[in-house]
């Protein structure tokens, strides 16, 4: 996954590396929680006839009691769901794999349809209207203005994509990179008409109804794959790329996961995405991780940050952006950060660490100018979260 180093400094490249933080307002758990709405997902499951999806969970917990001697000889937490798929995918057992992904993305999709999408209120000139078209219209503003209100994960995906966001220099751009498994990023793009691409080298991967873009110029890049992707590309057989995880699982197909273990469980096509994952941070001016817990488990984490900054002559600045940094969890967060990062960015004032959400990152300006990414005025006149204005 080696690169060549960046020689030219890199002026305004702002790389955000999304964790599980990101997806939780959407009702998918946060590590720790996973098993427990694994479980929860059983009777929707069964009362919709999902048998597969059902078995497959019965077998995963089948195998987190079977696995318990191994917590017993070493550090290996089973309630997090992480350790428990990365000990699985140690096994060598395909079919126990087949189960544990298939477990995985059903839970995905449970805590979703089970969650009434989080939704936002912006007020706009009514020019902009068309930006937002399948937002809902509000009525109790001032002529010429429109109340709009939509689900708030486009307006997330518009500021990542910066559709929405001002950034403050013409050379700004955007790059994603994602460790969740979730589709939320992609179907917010795709309802916005934001093209995007996963950046899969030309015919490596098939294509099926897929939301991508191939060749659109923001690059989202999902590391451990995707609920969305099917196939065993290990195997010399291409991946494939269909547009939900409603398409795998009608397809029959085995979804396509990648554990947080070391990188031989790669195929060709994932191990191009992640020398461009390395490649975006070579040439990152800003690194923003939200929502992300750096769990000890995570090697593909630190390797990424390593490759990836070894050769980065433009880096400014490298936020954490995540609300557990705050009260008790600061000092836990801190020596993770300090495990994984050397001390001497602190040093330099490269390292920040935000206790915020993503959503923050919209509602407050002093986060906006960090990350050089402003909103306009001209079109967003107000943002209604939990009665936070962005603007008087």
């Amino acid at each position: 996954m080696s690169s060549s180093p960046i020689t030219d400094p890199i002026i305004d490249h702002n790389v955000y590396i999304l964790g599980a933080g990101f997806s939780f307002e959407s009702g998918i758990p946060l590590i720790q929680g996973f098993l427990n709405k694994m479980a929860d997902s059983l009777p929707l499951l069964r009362g919709h006839g999902r048998t597969q999806e059902v078995e497959a969970i019965r077998k995963v917990f089948d195998f987190k009691l079977h696995a318990s001697s191994a917590a017993y000889r070493s550090n290996i937490d089973l309630e997090n769901i992480e350790d428990l798929f990365s000990l699985a995918s140690m096994s060598g057992d395909p079919d126990l794999m087949r189960d544990i992904t298939r477990a995985i993305a059903a839970t995905i999709d449970c805590a979703r349809s089970n969650t009434e999408p989080p939704k936002v209120t912006v007020i706009v000139d009514a020019q902009h209207v068309d930006l937002l078209k399948k937002w809902t219209i509000g009525t109790g503003v001032a002529a010429g203005f429109a109340k709009l209100t939509g689900p708030k994960y486009e307006l997330y995906a518009g500021y990542l994509s910066n559709l929405f966001a001002v950034p403050y220099s013409p050379w700004a751009r955007n790059t994603v990179l994602t460790f969740n498994y979730d589709t939320l990023l992609e179907d917010a793009l795709y309802e916005l008409d934001i093209p995007f691409d996963y950046d899969f080298a030309p015919n490596t991967v098939q294509y099926e109804n897929a939301r991508c873009t191939p060749g659109a110029h923001f690059h989202t890049y999902k590391l451990h794959g995707s609920v969305n992707w099917t196939g065993e590309d290990q195997t010399n057989a291409k991946l494939k790329i269909r547009g939900t995880y409603e398409d795998v699982r009608t397809s029959n197909e085995d979804v396509h996961l990648i554990p947080p273990t070391w990188h031989k469980y790669f195929g060709p096509s994932l191990t191009d995405i992640w020398s461009k994952a390395v490649r975006s941070l070579q040439q990152a001016t800003r690194v923003i991780i939200v929502g992300f817990s750096i769990p000890p488990a995570d090697t593909h984490f630190k390797y990424l940050i390593a490759a990836g900054l070894k050769d980065n002559i433009s880096l400014r600045s490298i936020i954490f952006v995540n609300p557990a940094i705050a009260g008790a969890g600061e000092e836990r967060f801190k020596q993770r950060v300090n495990g994984m990062l050397h001390s001497r960015l602190a040093e330099q004032g490269l390292l920040s660490l935000q206790p915020h959400t993503m959503e923050d990152l919209l509602c407050y300006e002093f986060l906006r100018r960090l990350i050089n990414r402003s909103l306009p005025t001209s079109v967003f006149h107000s943002i209604d979260t939990d009665n936070r204005h962005l603007f008087p």
